[in-house]
């Protein structure tokens, strides 16, 4: 034992016990857990509808502008080159980027670029 405890004594009577918790007390700890529990399936299932639909904002937002992309490739392929000798250089750099622009456009992912109406 340490120096300054003495030896331990010997043990005290049992004290009664407190009071029983009454009905309304064991009533309001039950509604406060479904209460918690109910709040927490609350947020989890708004938290879930938030996710999936940002999730599906995003998808659309995608779907937006890999349609404009495409169409916007597709016209740029619709332009034809000018007329000139095929031994200008800067001719043969318009066909070149003609069919660069060409596959570019199924190079990205569009099926056939689409035509825009004039």
């Amino acid at each position: 034992m340490s120096e300054r405890r003495g030896p331990k004594g010997d043990k005290g009577e049992r004290g009664a016990p407190g009071p029983a918790m009454t009905r309304n007390s064991r009533r309001a700890v039950v509604f406060l857990f479904f209460f918690s529990v109910a709040l927490s399936l609350a947020t989890y299932v708004a938290a879930t509808r938030y996710y999936q639909a940002s999730q599906a904002a995003q998808q659309r937002q995608g779907q937006v502008f890999e349609r404009k992309l495409c169409v916007t490739l597709g016209s740029l392929h619709d332009r034809k080159p000018p007329a000139g000798s095929p031994s200008d250089p800067s001719r043969s750099y318009l066909d070149w980027l003609h069919g660069q622009l060409g596959q570019l456009g199924p190079d990205v992912g569009c099926k056939t670029p689409p035509r825009r109406q004039p």
